[in-house]
């Protein structure tokens, strides 16, 4: 069975929940297939690297490994060729990412090792790959929202309770257990999003088109569906989350000034989401639409699940209306 996650969490289609056991496991599992491949193989793969918020001395010495070990340094995250993603800590604790950056949330969704600089300095000290062992890796990238930095107590949690909260601690093993476990189960890859579509509203995306396309990329990597067009909104809003046994969610990412001028988003789309929530309540479960800013995606990565609105409140007065009345 599994146990009731809190409030915090949109829990749809509800994810196996992991011991913390299990999670080292699968997670130690998949970091071993990608760093050291086929171990009947006598020939040894190259070690794609991705570095991510390094400061100089440790971009120099990421540098300094790729030329004494079978490892090459490439300039961005590539989905299949990074085998392992180096950041910085943060200074109160190694496991945790000194900062979430595009890189490591793409690496954590890929199920990549996120790890630290001790483990560069190891392999460079025993000039070679070193095994990945639990002081090396990054288990949790940072939150903006702190409460999902701040709910959880390391300490009440041993290796055999499963993890009843929802928080960023332990969301990077998550996510790289999840995908061990598909593999295990020979079932298709893991996406967080898979059963997720998102329209992104608002001026704030057109004002930033850097952001606009990290997003973009983020989404697409994380499974889910892009909506662009507010005809396709409604066509979803129409037929196919008002389905009782639909898994899909419809997600609108507002950033900026939302009004029908600037996006469309007209009254009639307010109706359609108010007419799905009355649904839902008829049929006894949660309404599938969230209204949220992108602080929501990039937290989601984070804690490894498919966060509510509550601490997401969207700018404009039609889409804040709604979102309270989501709640």
């Amino acid at each position: 069975g599994r146990d009731t996650l809190t409030c915090d969490a949109f829990d749809i289609e509800p994810k196996d929940a992991f011991t913390l056991e299990e999670m080292k496991y699968l997670a130690q599992k998949r970091y071993q297939s990608l760093v050291f491949g086929d171990i009947k193989k006598k020939k040894a793969q190259v070690v794609g690297i991705t570095t991510s918020s390094l400061s100089e001395e440790e971009q120099a010495t990421v540098k300094l490994l790729c030329k004494t070990v079978n490892a090459k340094l490439l300039n961005d995250f590539h989905p299949k060729k990074t085998k392992i993603c180096i950041t910085s800590a943060s200074e109160e604790n190694t496991g945790v990412s000194k900062m979430r950056t595009v890189k490591a949330m793409r690496s954590a969704l890929a199920g990549v090792p996120i790890l630290n600089s001790q483990w560069v300095s190891s392999c460079l000290e025993n000039k070679c790959i070193m095994p990945i062992e639990e002081k090396f890796c990054i288990r949790t990238l940072p939150t903006k929202v702190e409460h999902f930095m701040n709910n959880f107590k390391h300490q009440q949690l041993d290796n055999n309770a499963r993890m009843n909260i929802t928080t960023a601690h332990y969301g990077v093993l998550q996510l790289s257990a999840h995908h061990e476990s598909a593999v295990v189960r020979k079932e298709s890859l893991y996406y967080l999003f898979k059963n997720v579509s998102v329209y992104l509203c608002g001026n704030g995306w057109k004002k930033s088109a850097a952001k606009a396309k990290d997003v973009n990329l983020i989404l697409r990597e994380s499974g889910a569906t892009i909506l662009n067009s507010l005809a396709n909104v409604t066509k979803l809003l129409k037929k196919d989350i008002g389905m009782q046994d639909s898994p899909r969610i419809l997600v609108l990412l507002c950033d900026g000034t939302i009004n029908s001028v600037s996006t469309g988003f007209t009254s009639n789309i307010a109706e359609l989401i108010k007419e799905t929530k009355r649904n839902a309540k008829k049929d006894n479960r949660k309404c599938p639409v969230l209204i949220v800013n992108s602080n929501w995606i990039f937290d989601s990565i984070s804690c490894c699940t498919i966060l509510g609105t509550d601490h997401y409140e969207p700018s404009g007065s039609l889409v804040r209306s709604l979102w309270q009345d989501l709640r």
